[in-house]
């Protein structure tokens, strides 16, 4: 998670005094924007989700990654704006979780303290970096053929979730379609069936991945990175393939949403037949299939109705650099009611802002009613039928009742 985090150094004017989170005394009394100042920083953030039951260390003080601790670090990639404030370039990596429920709560918790917190300003150089393996197993040939076929029959739909500037990123993020060793030799959309078939025809996990690698790696990086899992392994423990396309984000739903696409394209490529898979790719290569289509193939039935109403929004493009005024990124009222477990399921925010934050996700909800009408009857041709009577005041939860044989029944949302 890459951010910019706004600090004042005593006796400096506050540019939002009505801000209730304080950016004074961060930096340990140090000269702004020095190796001192930055690692007492990091050390104040890991101190903070520590105090609310959450393992974490600065970097800066221990060097090496704590096994099992959220790690606090420097990234000087990010663009932090140069006025009113010192900022403080953070990266944030979370421990090597399994995909749990648990692990989710814990994302969540810790969103929700960073921007209860900080002062925090999220713009078009923050990056959201996903790294999704199967232990420190590696991938089957057969999973990593799947895995890319699948991204690059469905790399369209799936780039619909991103913001135009994550996918203007030529550097950090670009197009498999278009930069890849397979796309360089293939362009236009026109040729993605032979490329599928490229692709189908590869015998081994790096014949496979290696086509939707850049040439130069060391010189562009893809929205998906393939370096770890190739033989042989970089790396002794970290062999995964790393989702790099999300923008910059402490919108806890937003984030948990992408994790659940990401572990689901995963799973789908590991579980699903190559016979299924090649069929399934082939029959929609050169179809106008919609997100929607793509996340319910995978099973993801809550994200494919949460996608579909971002889609449908106006989206806000950050500039990068810009300074974005902490009441309208986070809700600078928002306070951690910390009356929660460690695993943080009943964290949650208190105060006007988060109230305010409700009426205008109701009227978000109002102006989108045709698009959740759309939804709804999309999801419906699957069996799947939507009801919200049972949804909470958040407007987030939504059950769904499948329609098919109990041993495939989905788990309530």
């Amino acid at each position: 998670m890459e951010l910019a985090l706004a600090t004042l150094a005593e006796g400096d004017r506050d540019p939002n005094p009505e801000d209730p989170r304080s950016a004074y005394g961060l930096d340990g009394g140090n000269e702004p924007q020095s190796y001192a100042s930055d690692t007492a920083i990091e050390m104040h953030i890991a101190n903070t989700l520590r105090n609310h039951g959450i393992p974490a260390s600065s970097q800066g003080k221990v060097f090496d990654p704590v096994p099992g601790h959220w790690m606090i670090t420097q990234d000087s990639s990010i663009m932090a704006p140069h006025r009113e404030y010192n900022y403080c370039q953070i990266e944030i990596t979370t421990p090597i979780f399994y995909f749990t429920e648990q692990s989710i709560a814990q994302v969540r918790k810790v969103c929700q303290i960073l921007a209860g917190t900080y002062r925090i300003n999220i713009n078009q150089s923050c990056g959201i970096h996903v790294h999704s393996g199967d232990e420190t197993l590696g991938f089957s040939a057969d999973t990593l053929r799947n895995l890319s076929a699948f991204l690059w029959t469905f790399e369209t739909q799936l780039a619909t979730i991103h913001p135009k500037h994550r996918l203007k990123n030529m550097l950090q993020s670009g197009n498999i379609g278009e930069l890849s060793v397979l796309g360089l030799g293939l362009v236009g959309d026109r040729l993605r069936r032979p490329g599928l078939e490229m692709i189908l025809s590869t015998e081994t996990g790096n014949e496979a991945v290696g086509l939707l690698q850049p040439p130069e790696p060391e010189k562009k990086r893809l929205a998906y990175a393939f370096a770890n899992v190739e033989l042989p392994y970089v790396h002794p423990e970290k062999r995964t393939v790393e989702f790099r396309q999300h923008e910059g984000t402490l919108d806890a739903d937003e984030l948990i949403s992408w994790l659940r696409v990401c572990n689901g394209i995963i799973e789908y490529a590991r579980n699903e037949p190559r016979e299924a898979m090649e069929k399934f790719c082939r029959d929609n290569v050169d179809r106008d299939v919609s997100l929607l289509d793509v996340l319910v193939q995978l099973r993801l039935h809550s994200e494919a109705l949460y996608y579909t109403l971002r889609v449908a929004q106006n989206r806000v493009e950050p500039k990068a650099g810009e300074f974005i005024p902490p009441e309208k990124m986070v809700h600078p009222n928002w306070r951690v009611n910390d009356e929660s477990s460690n695993d943080g399921s009943k964290a949650e925010f208190s105060g006007s802002s988060a109230k305010s934050s409700n009426r205008e996700h109701e009227s978000d909800l109002e102006d989108d009613s045709d698009s959740i009408i759309s939804a709804k009857s999309k999801l419906s041709r699957f069996g799947i039928n939507l009801d919200e009577s049972s949804s909470s005041n958040s407007g987030h939860e939504i059950s769904f009742e499948e329609s098919t044989s109990s041993e495939d029944e989905l788990s309530k949302e």
